[in-house]
């Protein structure tokens, strides 16, 4: 359990916030966004070709973010393990399916 006293009103400035966390926090950010925008891609656009890049980009987002998140806690880091195996199911699929769409419209 955290000693930490919470302050409400100025929850922006936590110690997870701020100092060596910050840089992971980020990337794993932009690896939430990169998640976000997967489905719209894939399922809505149909847009396979794109939903690969993307699905690269969380790959890469999210191995960063764990080799970062590693260097201030080990666990946290190692967390992120499983997340990158479905990442590349995710994205094997993606692409197989990329792949076979792309043979049939030629």
């Amino acid at each position: 359990m955290s000693k930490i006293p919470i302050d409400t009103k100025n929850w922006y400035q936590l110690p997870s916030f701020a100092g060596k966390a910050a840089l992971p926090l980020a990337v794993y950010g932009a690896n939430l966004a990169f998640n976000w925008a997967w489905t719209p891609l894939f399922f809505g656009y149909h847009s396979f070709k794109w939903s690969v890049i993307d699905g690269l980009l969380l790959m890469v987002t999210a191995a960063f973010s764990g080799s970062l998140f590693y260097k201030v806690d080990e666990k946290a880091g190692l967390m992120l393990i499983p997340y990158l195996a479905w990442l590349g199911l995710g994205s094997s699929f993606a692409f197989y399916i990329y792949q076979e769409n792309d043979k049939a419209i030629k």
